[in-house]
């Protein structure tokens, strides 16, 4: 849309495609290149000042060749000097607009954005020629959607384990990139320790009878209950003075299981 001294101008819009073809950011290029396009039929213009709310559009506006969706933004950049030819003298200026905070035309914009999404697009000749045709597909959605669906996959697979419920008890996000977050400081060692805790697969007592490697559950430390997770960590008598030593690092969080094995502070101490 083209405002000028606060009055609507002229407005276009292009609908680029799905969400499954094409990213936010991909879109926010496409409507500098729009905006760029409504400049020239007016007159005596100075300066003028484009306005985005992606940071990352207008970064790559200054950024080098070969990035993706870099196609779009050479199409800006040739939209500008077409304008600067016709204006010669002019200064074009990208400003970030958070938001379109404090921008009393937001609702119109609004409007505008909520037509292209239904696939509302302006007549062919009032587009610039590179957008006319259809955009191809971006390589970034194509990938950010090929990772959805290894998510959904992967999340679905995990759900079928027996020992999920035992996991989601502990943490609840998984699965997730947060544990690959959470755990990026841990040596491979005890990242695959957590891991066996959290499932129960773990060579204590209660896992290698139920596997048959074992001919009792019972603790051989104690010898009192089933050598379990639990009673490995909280209740065994022969790691008390470990127990003791977690308990003064973390208060009373040394007594969950579910948090000594999901917190993060807890599996570093």
């Amino acid at each position: 849309m083209l405002f000028r001294d606060s009055q609507e101008k002229r407005v276009a819009r292009k609908y680029s495609g799905p969400d499954c073809e094409h990213t936010v950011f991909e879109a926010e290029v496409v409507g500098l290149t729009l905006a760029a396009k409504l400049i020239p039929i007016e007159q005596n213009i100075e300066s003028v000042m484009l306005g985005a709310d992606s940071q990352a559009a207008i970064r790559a506006t200054r950024g080098a060749m070969g990035a993706l969706g870099w196609h779009l933004v050479d199409r800006f950049h040739e939209q500008v000097k077409v304008v600067k030819l016709q204006h010669m003298g002019m200064e074009v200026t990208l400003r970030w607009t958070p938001g379109h905070v404090g921008i009393a035309e937001n609702e119109r914009e609004d409007e505008e954005v909520k037509r292209v999404a239904r696939g509302d697009s302006s007549p062919k000749n009032q587009l610039p020629k590179a957008c006319r045709g259809q955009i191809p597909k971006s390589k970034s959605a194509e990938i950010q959607r090929h990772q959805e669906a290894a998510r959904k996959k992967s999340a679905t697979h995990l759900a079928r384990s027996p020992r999920f419920q035992r996991l989601h008890e502990i943490d609840p996000s998984m699965p997730s990139s947060k544990f690959c977050r959470d755990t990026a400081c841990l040596s491979r060692g005890r990242v695959s320790a957590l891991v066996q805790l959290r499932t129960g697969h773990i060579p204590l007592q209660k896992h290698l009878h139920r596997i048959g490697k074992a001919d009792l559950p019972m603790c051989p430390a104690c010898h009192s209950c089933e050598e379990t997770v639990h009673h490995f960590l909280l209740m065994c008598p022969a790691h008390v003075q470990q127990r003791r030593w977690v308990k003064d690092k973390l208060w009373q969080t040394a007594r969950s299981v579910r948090t000594l094995l999901s917190s993060m502070s807890c599996s570093n101490t």
